[in-house]
């Protein structure tokens, strides 16, 4: 039976017209490709548009291979349909397949006149070209800021966006970007794919980084390399991998100068409930570094000559001109560093009230000694006999040294904890040193393992020995004073 050629067509436009409705059911999706296959067999040989249709709805379907097999049916019979090689582009893509389907594009986009040529194709490029390994590094061309394509205002908007959130490397916010695109009612642009493209390059950086990202922060750091450090910080965390602990650089990088990109790297971080103090303790910290750079040149030379003068007053245990000196410094510039020096001041003149209520002011304004002005608190408690506070305030400061990753000291100070007593010297230390005797070692081991009787019996057959040497002696009479020390620390 010999079908009409426009027949098939018109059944062809049925089938495209009918693929794209949302929500096509299991029964309506087998009979359109029934239809699809015997529009193929009947269609004429010259003619690829059958396989097309066909293709393009086994693709609708999620049938990849299907639709590639179609698709090269097509291009066998007409190899200058520029629709086969984006079709071709888009099943590679779904299945993987990056270098196919850059191949494919590459076809696509020569094939493309000027005038019709789909904006964001230059980012896809760009993304497949990284995916398939010809790029070491991402990059995005720069002409693919002119939206030429895009007329609606707000979605030329949103796509400038995703654009610059490329460009600077944050890929979980350009992700979510391209998802906003993707949902804005009738535009025809790449917008799924590189949402797609984009979480690739995503999981792909991840296992990257996760080689090399903690060595080059290290590297960065011991080189004092803190633009190439704050670079590498911000691809851990604004792209989420959590490869390296983010955290502890910020301090860092504040020290540096660096407090406006500190800012919005604490707003991107992951902070659980008890981490969210130290996202505080930082804030503070930027807090106190922006207040020396809001100073006038003369009020910053006064802050740093009274820090020095300062320091070298605590060093000379001048402690009431510690106290004169940073209360005029913090009348003049309000500076909370200088309320953590008054209760320093005040601490070491065994004024613990006063060195409290300072140091607790200091802790409610700054950030760069958070965890000494802890430490201090919890030991005016422990002067004032305040027990019940200072196991409080002891465990605030433990755990605040645990979430800034900061060990200050093993212990407290003499003046706010008990001495640690040291571990008398061991004597048998000096067993390894007498001589290297056989029969010392064999009644040593004896001793060490708690065999007393088998080491009497070895030690009473050494002293019925009639041929004693020098060294037996010498062994006997370490033993015999030893004997008794050992037995004891092996209990």
């Amino acid at each position: 039976m010999v079908i009409d050629q426009k027949e098939i067509k018109r059944q062809l436009s049925y089938i495209e017209s009918q693929m794209y409705k949302p929500n096509l059911t299991e029964i309506e999706k087998d009979k359109l490709t029934r239809m699809g296959r015997f529009l193929v067999r009947n269609s004429s040989p010259d003619d690829p548009s059958a396989n097309i249709i066909l293709a393009k709805l086994y693709y609708q379907t999620g049938n990849y291979l299907a639709s590639r097999v179609q698709y090269n049916c097509a291009k066998n019979k007409n190899p200058n349909s520029k629709t086969i090689y984006y079709g071709l582009y888009k099943n590679y893509l779904m299945e993987g397949n990056w270098q196919e389907a850059l191949n494919n594009l590459h076809i696509y986009i020569e094939m493309l006149q000027e005038k019709n040529r789909v904006d964001g194709f230059n980012i896809i490029l760009a993304l497949l070209g990284y995916l398939t390994d010809q790029a070491i590094e991402l990059e995005i061309p720069l002409d693919i800021f002119l939206s030429q394509n895009i007329t609606d205002e707000q979605l030329s908007t949103m796509y400038e966006e995703l654009i610059k959130s490329i460009v600077s490397g944050h890929y979980a916010e350009s992700i979510k970007l391209a998802q906003k695109c993707e949902e804005y009612p009738h535009n025809q642009f790449e917008f799924l794919t590189i949402q797609e493209l984009l979480k690739k390059v995503l999981e792909k950086q991840r296992i990257e980084c996760k080689n090399t990202l903690r060595v080059s922060v290290n590297k960065a750091v011991s080189n004092q390399d803190y633009d190439e450090l704050y670079r590498l910080i911000a691809i851990d965390v604004y792209n989420k991998y959590h490869t390296i602990n983010a955290s502890i650089y910020i301090p860092t990088l504040i020290e540096n100068g660096y407090h406006s990109e500190a800012k919005e790297l604490l707003k991107e971080m992951d902070y659980q409930q008890q981490k969210r103090k130290v996202k505080a303790i930082y804030c503070k910290f930027i807090h106190e570094k922006e207040l020396i750079d809001n100073y006038t040149e003369e009020q910053q030379e006064y802050y740093y000559q009274s820090i020095e003068t300062i320091e070298n007053a605590l060093m000379e245990d001048d402690y009431v001109d510690v106290f004169d000196m940073a209360s005029a410094a913090f009348y003049k510039l309000e500076h909370p560093i200088f309320l953590y020096y008054m209760g320093l001041s005040m601490f070491f003149l065994e004024e613990y009230t006063e060195a409290m209520g300072y140091f607790v002011g200091y802790n409610r304004r700054g950030g760069t000694k958070a965890l000494e002005s802890r430490y201090f608190i919890a030991c005016c408690h422990k002067n004032l006999d305040q027990r019940k506070q200072f196991k409080a305030r002891r465990q605030n400061y433990k755990r605040y040294c645990h979430l800034l990753d900061k060990i200050y000291l093993k212990s407290f100070m003499p003046y706010s904890y008990e001495p640690v007593e040291e571990e008398p010297p061991k004597k048998h230390g000096e067993f390894d040193l007498v001589i290297e005797n056989a029969d010392y070692l064999e009644i040593s081991n004896l001793l060490k393992h708690g065999q007393f009787k088998d080491a009497n019996k070895k030690i009473a057959e050494l002293e019925r020995k009639s041929d004693k040497t020098s060294e037996d002696k010498k062994v006997l009479e370490y033993i015999r004073t030893n004997k008794k020390i050992l037995s004891n620390q092996n209990k």
